[in-house]
């Protein structure tokens, strides 16, 4: 059965084309040319500076943008419970500050974080046509790309010299840690994936989109991150089940087998003494949990450097040096407490429950960019159980929650027209 809105406005499944399809926007021709010129070189720069002055002014400006001048033209906005239950979570958050262990430190923290809220918001604002957001993930696509290019041929100008062939890469040069690094990675294919699988795309943009998976593949192996590597093979599980459905499962156990088969021998820390306490992940997910339970409903105030002063200052004895617990939600519930976990909890399920009526209800491109937003949630779902997503994979996941918000929190029809042609 088609899914596409017919004359009455409704798809053959009885569902509003207003449900399905973003706003029309009344733009004139600079604004056109600005979006179309200047935008991908601010997109690709923010790219390789996540964390800085400039984007934190541009978050600002844009917030302040939008809530001062006029608008240009009257667009219904259905009311989104994902962004109300975010400003809700970084409400509360900023009020831990109150009775955080360490005000200050959490302070810091809270006021670093206010820039990307405000961005995450203005980017619901912005991005609100399928095609804007298109737009939007090919050039950070491409930024990426470049970045997962130069790394790649800085790592191999280095092998024989600097490091061996099948060692650990420890030192990237583009962002933090490598298993962060990795997680980014893991988040961002689904984006690439999405290039192959639009039919109307340019060779050029679909041979970009190989690009950043080879040179993934390649960044991958030599991080030897095993939680991007899992996350890696459940978001194709994931991925696999939300394309074909029920007919995907034989694939997708033939995947699991391999992966599980394989794992040893592609990536030897699997094999690592460490497999058996997680590389003392154990260890600090219990002394964090002993932390919870001290205050679990109102948590120990925002921040990770917060959590890391109460963590040494509790247990002196700790040998393992932990910035984070290692794990999104026990971090959350250390900073907030339960009802900032719940509040956080809330926005993401809700943002994922309209990706997954698009997903149903969909045709054609909306859809697929539907299963590349949900894989890239899941790929930072996965990750964030046994990691914590700080620095630039910190800030993509609130792109991707800001993009989908726009595009599922509209309640009028778009034109099909691609504003990158």
């Amino acid at each position: 059965m088609s899914t596409l809105p017919d004359s009455t406005g409704m798809n053959a499944e009885g569902t509003p084309a207003a449900e399905i399809l973003a706003p029309e926007t009344n733009e004139t021709p600079l604004s056109m040319r600005l979006r179309k010129w200047v935008l991908p070189v601010l997109i690709v720069l923010m790219v390789e500076e996540w964390s800085s002055g400039l984007r934190d002014a541009l978050c600002i400006g844009a917030a302040l943008w939008l809530l001062l001048a006029p608008p240009k033209s009257p667009i219904p906005v259905r009311p989104s419970p994902a962004l109300t239950l975010l400003l809700g979570w970084a409400l509360w958050s900023a009020l831990s500050v109150l009775w955080a262990d360490h005000p200050h430190l959490a302070w810091r923290d809270a006021l670093k974080f206010a820039p990307v809220i405000a961005g995450t918001w203005s980017i619901s604002r912005l991005v609100q046509r399928r095609t804007d957001a298109e737009y939007v993930l090919f050039w950070i696509s491409i930024g990426l790309t470049i970045v997962f290019m130069v790394d790649v041929l800085t790592w191999l100008a280095g092998v024989g010299t600097q490091w061996n062939l099948f060692t650990r890469w420890e030192t990237p040069r583009a962002f933090q840690h490598p298993n962060t690094y990795s997680g980014l990675i893991v988040a961002s294919l689904p984006i690439a994936l999405l290039r192959l699988h639009l039919p109307n795309e340019p060779r050029w943009s679909k041979a970009m989109g190989v690009l950043q998976i080879v040179t993934s593949a390649i960044l991958l192996w030599t991080f030897a991150s095993r939680t991007a590597q899992i996350a890696l093979v459940i978001t194709s599980l994931f991925a696999l089940m939300l394309m074909f459905g029920r007919r995907s499962l034989p694939a997708a156990a033939l995947l699991l087998a391999l992966a599980v088969g394989s794992a040893p021998w592609l990536n030897p820390r699997f094999n690592d003494p460490s497999m058996s306490n997680l590389s003392d992940r154990f260890d600090v997910w219990e002394r964090t949990s002993d932390l919870v339970l001290e205050r679990p409903l109102l948590g120990h105030g925002f921040g990770t450097r917060n959590f890391t002063t109460t963590l040494y200052a509790r247990f002196p004895s700790r040998t393992t040096d932990f910035k984070h617990p290692h794990d999104l939600p026990l971090e959350l519930v250390f900073s907030t407490g339960l009802v900032g976990l719940a509040l956080f909890t809330g926005a993401w399920a809700a943002v994922a429950t309209r990706l997954a009526h698009l997903h149903r209800h969909g045709a054609g491109f909306d859809r697929s960019l539907a299963t590349a937003l949900l894989s890239s949630l899941c790929a930072l779902l996965v990750f964030s159980l046994a990691d914590y997503p700080r620095g630039p994979l910190w800030i993509f996941l609130w792109v991707i929650f800001g993009i989908a918000t726009g595009i599922t929190r509209t309640a009028r029809s778009d034109s099909t027209q691609r504003i990158s042609g």
